[in-house]
């Protein structure tokens, strides 16, 4: 759906379809510009690709500022593993060579790679991104098609909690509120069932004997 649309949509569930309207069509642009950074947040479902190429004994590379989280690193199709612990790049801080391994920084704008490399390196890295501009009113916002309608139940909330003596009404931005929260955790939900590969079935370790 385009902005407009989300505009419209959110307008409905105000009931302010008359104009003069209670709210402008900037304001509530607004507020579903700061729901789909607040869902990207939140999800991690707007990936991008990108490219870091490695220089000889450079350990440190920046990020693009939209950054939120690497999600998968490869180098020729051979996966770079994150590093969690701080102590498992100790012994790797004096090495050098192809990496093997990265962390990145906190808030992540940069991503560092063990060993250090000894030569250029293709690195491609999967990201998940804020948008980098919000979306227009002929645009569609980055959250996937089936969650861009909960993107007007937190517009529809911002609007009513607003100091306006007509358009105030805490009860129910409460109700659109308690939507937008159950509508992104079953997003996280879904991508993570989606994400996630079925049980293989096992096998009794009685090798079927009781």
């Amino acid at each position: 759906m385009t902005g407009s649309e989300l505009i419209a949509y959110t307008r409905t569930l105000l009931a302010d379809s008359t104009e003069p309207y209670l709210w402008s069509d900037d304001f509530l642009l607004t507020a579903l510009q700061e729901a789909e950074r607040l869902f990207c947040m939140r999800t991690h479902l707007n990936v991008v690709e990108e490219s870091v190429t490695t220089a000889a004994d450079s350990s440190t590379y920046a990020l693009p500022e939209n950054t939120l989280k690497v999600v998968f690193a490869h180098i020729d199709d051979t996966p770079v593993d994150r590093l969690t612990a701080p102590s498992s790049t100790v012994y790797l801080r004096s090495a050098r060579g192809k990496p093997t391994g990265y962390v990145t920084g906190f808030p992540t704008r940069n991503v560092t790679f063990y060993p250090t490399p000894d030569a250029a390196y293709i690195v491609d890295l999967i990201i998940a991104a804020l948008p980098e501009e919000g979306f227009g009113a002929s645009d569609d916002p980055v959250v996937p098609a089936e969650w861009q309608l909960l993107l007007a139940d937190f517009a529809a909330h911002k609007a009513l909690i607003t100091n306006d003596v007509d358009g105030n009404n805490v009860g129910t931005a409460t109700t659109f509120m308690q939507r937008w929260e159950l509508g992104v955790l079953e997003a996280k939900r879904m991508d993570y069932l989606l994400r996630t590969s079925p049980r293989a079935p096992l096998r009794s370790w009685t090798g079927g004997k009781r």
